[in-house]
């Protein structure tokens, strides 16, 4: 019994690696296509004004202003509940 679970289990683990196989030659040919630009989106280019870039900075800046706890445990933070 524990053989058959066993075998069970490894080909439903297995399942999806022998479908991988199989996709890999259209996946490959789709990539391909989009690195050499056949087939590739186009680059558009999102405009932000000065005050829109500036407002980005100042928030990016911002992220510093709070340190990371050294650890979590302790204080506010618990394990579990």
């Amino acid at each position: 019994m524990k053989k058959f679970l066993l075998s069970v289990s490894a080909l439903v683990l297995l399942a999806p690696l022998a479908q991988a196989d199989r996709f890999q030659p259209r996946t490959t040919e789709w990539l391909e296509l989009q690195r050499s630009g056949v087939v590739a989106s186009r680059v558009s280019v999102q405009a932000a004004n000065e005050i829109e870039r500036e407002k980005a900075v100042d928030r990016f800046i911002k992220t510093y202003d709070y340190a990371i706890p050294a650890t979590f445990y302790g204080n506010n933070f618990r394990v579990g509940r």
